[in-house]
C-alpha cells in the first residue's frame, strides 16, 4: 500500500464544466480556491488542451481535474519545473497501474508506446519574476475505448477493464506531493528523471522545423528551461522551444 495524502488537498467535483482550467481561472470562483485546490469534471464541454487543442473526452469515464497552487518561491526562469513534477508525478501513477511502457512526450504529453493516454496544460500567473499563482490542468484516459481523429489510447484498452477513478486519483496526488516536496532541493533528480523518461530519447528519428526543413535527430534531453536538444546527424546540438520542432 502506499500513504495517501488526498487529504491535504481541497477538492471541488463538478458534474460539469467548460474546462477545470477556466473554472480555476474565474474570477467569481477565487473565493473557493486556496493552494493545493484540486477540480474534478466529470466531463468538460471545451477541455483545454495543448496549443489551443480540444481535448477529448466523454462523460465519466476519464480524469479530468486542475490542480491549483500558489507557489511562493519558484521563479519565472524555472517554471517548467512544474511540468516535469506533473508529467513525472502521471508517469509514476500509469507506471503503478498498467504493465505497458510508459514515457513522457516533450513538453507534456504521456504515452505507451506510440499512444497519447495523458496531457498536461499548465497555465501560470506570474507576479514580477515570480509565479504567483498555477492552474495544472491535467486529462487522463481512463475508461473511454475510441477516439476521433487522434492516436490515443487508455487504461482500459490497455488493461481490458474498468477503472476506479478515485483510485488512479489518489496514487496520482500521492506521487505529485512527492515531486513538488522536491521541487526546490532536489532539482537536478527531478530533471534527470524527465530526461531519462523522453519518448524516443536516443533514438533516431524524423523531425521537422520551419528553419531546417525535415531532418534526422535525436533527443538528448532539456535544458533547465524547458528547451529540447537534439543532436543531428552532424552532431550538430540544437535548442527547441515549444512549437517550434514537430515529430511523432
Amino acid at each position: 500500500m502506499y500513504p495517501s495524502t488526498i487529504n491535504t488537498y481541497s477538492l471541488i467535483h463538478l458534474q460539469k464544466a467548460e474546462s477545470t482550467n477556466n473554472y480555476a481561472a474565474s474570477i467569481e470562483n477565487q473565493s473557493k480556491i486556496q493552494h493545493k485546490t484540486v477540480i474534478l469534471a466529470s466531463f468538460q464541454s471545451k477541455g483545454k488542451g495543448q496549443y489551443n487543442n480540444v481535448w477529448q473526452s466523454e462523460p465519466d469515464l476519464n480524469l479530468l481535474l486542475s490542480i491549483c497552487l500558489f507557489p511562493k518561491a519558484i521563479d519565472v526562469a524555472n517554471q517548467f519545473d512544474l511540468s516535469r513534477i506533473t508529467t513525472l508525478a502521471i508517469r509514476d501513477s500509469l507506471s503503478y497501474f498498467l504493465k505497458s511502457p510508459i514515457s513522457i512526450k516533450w513538453p507534456n504529453d504521456i504515452f505507451v508506446l506510440n499512444k497519447k493516454i495523458a496531457g498536461v496544460l499548465i497555465e501560470n500567473i506570474l507576479n514580477k519574476n515570480k509565479i504567483e499563482r498555477s492552474i495544472i490542468g491535467i486529462g487522463i484516459n481512463v475508461n473511454q475505448t475510441s477516439f476521433e481523429d487522434i492516436v490515443a489510447t487508455s487504461f482500459k484498452n490497455e488493461s481490458d477493464k474498468n477503472w476506479d477513478l478515485a483510485r488512479i486519483l489518489e496514487y496520482l496526488l500521492y506521487r505529485f506531493d512527492h515531486y513538488l516536496e522536491m521541487i526546490d532541493s532536489k532539482k537536478e533528480e527531478i530533471h534527470r528523471l524527465f530526461d531519462l523518461y523522453l519518448y524516443k530519447r536516443k533514438d533516431w528519428i524524423k523531425m521537422s522545423t520551419k528553419k531546417l526543413g525535415e531532418f534526422s535527430g535525436r533527443i538528448i534531453g532539456t535544458e533547465s528551461n524547458g528547451m529540447l536538444l537534439v543532436e543531428d546527424e552532424q552532431l550538430i546540438l540544437h535548442r527547441f522551444s515549444h512549437k517550434e520542432v514537430l515529430f511523432n
